[in-house]
């Protein structure tokens, strides 16, 4: 219970953050997904079914993804040795990080 308690405790922290400084029209909950297409997509699962935005720029396929504890801030991982720093809000890209010298599984 007090596991529970803790959780919704730090979710709805989250979300009150979130109200006050993302732009407007940007849903709390949102969803990332990677392939091995090379791209990522953004989705607000809450509103529609359909993806709001495709993300490319990786060159082999894309193995993980993590968001920043505030949700500001997505991090992809790729085969190409590449991590990706995106807007976790618009999905607009930020950054390429670079120095890997084999395939980057995970970003944490």
């Amino acid at each position: 219970a007090a596991a529970h308690l803790a959780a919704t405790n730090r979710y709805n922290n989250a979300k009150r953050q979130h109200e006050a400084s993302a732009p407007a029209g940007v849903p709390f909950e949102r969803l990332v997904s990677c392939s091995d297409d090379l791209t990522l997509y953004l989705w607000h699962p809450t509103l529609d079914k359909k993806p709001v935005e495709r993300m490319f720029g990786h060159q082999q396929v894309v193995t993980h993804l993590s968001f920043s504890p505030d949700g500001r801030y997505l991090a992809s991982a790729s085969f190409d040795r590449k991590v990706k720093l995106w807007c976790g809000r618009t999905a607009r890209f930020m950054a390429t990080l670079t120095g890997h010298v084999a395939h980057v599984y995970q970003v944490c």
